[in-house]
């Protein structure tokens, strides 16, 4: 059914010449398509099966102001079935976070000297991470932990909840988008998938408690990185536990006191004056005239 729709919204989709077609008549209203939320949800899942590099550009939109972000989402699902062996990388300025198996890293590259780390319970979602790392808005982590299309999607810590309601595709878009729209207690969410390839293209989110709050993010492909190489190192580092003490400066070292000068007390008695020093030999007396003959 999917690939049905995708072939032909790809036809109709497609630019024609100018004047093709031209007529009087008024242009028809193309209604979307309505489609199964599973057969959607499982089109993506099985797109991040895959290793995925994305950018998310995240703008939040709250009280007048308005702020930006960005961060690289790297994943490798394994080839473990379940998943159990998929990591992911985060890459968030400075901040770099790794989960591997059940245990997630986190490293400052501005600050040399420390580490977190704590034990995941899975599956491998946002929620997961607090309360290490909370507030990042990923959705891919539920396609990489491969959640049921019925499940509530824990999308990040202050969206736990969504539920995809419907997905339905235009026929007359040459971009080949698939929306799916899902609903939350306090939220309502918009994901826009690439029907060709199954990966996201963006996500927004409109939270209405505690108050009103848009949450855009734009999703692109980027360069890939070998997998092997996304391991943090923590050998030289220590550990703390929480992202404030790991991203916090550390104090600086107290400088070496000054040497304490030798100050002669007040009980203490004066050293005796030296003896004079004796006056230097007289040289000898020079040799007396011999008389004359």
């Amino acid at each position: 059914m999917l690939s049905l729709i995708i072939i032909t919204s790809l036809a109709l989709g497609a630019p024609q010449p100018a004047g093709a077609g031209a007529s009087s008549r008024p242009a028809l209203k193309v209604e979307p398509v309505k489609l199964e939320v599973a057969e959607v949800w499982s089109l993506c899942t099985k797109a991040y099966a895959q290793a995925v590099h994305e950018r998310l550009l995240i703008t939040v939109r709250h009280e007048k102001q308005t702020r930006a972000s960005e961060l690289i989402f790297r994943a490798d699902p394994g080839k473990a079935v379940d998943r159990s062996d998929a990591q992911v990388l985060v890459e968030l300025s400075p901040l770099r976070v790794h989960i591997a198996g059940n245990v997630l890293t986190a490293i400052s590259t501005t600050h040399e000297g420390t580490f977190a780390e704590q034990k995941l319970t899975p599956p491998m979602t946002s929620l997961a991470m607090e309360p290490l790392i909370p507030a990042l808005p990923l959705v891919q982590l539920c396609a990489v932990a491969s959640l049921k299309s019925d499940q509530p999607m824990p999308i990040a810590t202050y969206v736990p909840d969504i539920t995809w309601k419907s997905a339905s595709v235009m026929l007359d878009d040459a971009n080949a988008t698939i929306i799916m729209l899902g609903q939350g207690k306090h939220a309502s969410a918009r994901l826009a998938i690439d029907q060709r390839t199954g990966r996201m293209r963006s996500l927004t989110l409109e939270l209405a408690s505690p108050s009103a709050m848009t949450i855009e993010i734009a999703i692109t492909p980027v360069e890939p990185t070998d997998p092997a190489a996304w391991k943090l190192e923590t050998t030289k580092r220590a550990k703390v536990n929480s992202l404030s003490q790991l991203v916090r400066r550390p104090e600086p070292a107290p400088e070496p006191a000054a040497p304490a000068e030798n100050k002669p007390s007040s009980d203490a008695k004066p050293d005796p004056k030296p003896a004079p020093e004796s006056p230097p030999p007289s040289p000898p007396p020079a040799p007396a005239d011999k008389p004359k003959r």
